[in-house]
């Protein structure tokens, strides 16, 4: 996400449109982000870590490459918001992760 940030006030002349349709594909990748966590979390205690983990990591990737490759906003809104959902995964599963194996202080450090 912070590396796109910089680079965001450029993109409005690249794909010749408002800085409003700029700021969508940042807002699709936050809401994506916030609101899959509450789903991810759900997710990895019925489905396993792993799973979760690599399947946030194969919906990453696809985000990217449509990123890589978008020539129209509306495909960079829709890779964006791909690159917040797959993410997420790696956020909250990171974080159970962290809770399965250590205990007390030692998780939060």
């Amino acid at each position: 996400m912070t590396l796109c940030i910089p680079s965001m006030a450029e993109w409005g002349g690249v794909f010749g449109i408002t800085q409003a349709m700029v700021q969508l594909t940042f807002r699709g990748y936050v809401a994506a982000y916030g609101l899959l966590q509450l789903v991810y979390g759900p997710l990895s205690d019925r489905l396993g870590r792993r799973r979760l983990l690599l399947a946030g990591l194969a919906i990453t990737l696809v985000g990217t490459f449509l990123a890589a490759l978008a020539e129209h906003i509306a495909t960079l809104i829709v890779a964006r918001t791909l690159q917040g959902a797959g993410t997420a995964a790696g956020m909250v599963v990171g974080h159970a992760l962290v809770q399965d194996l250590l205990r007390g202080r030692h998780a939060r450090a």
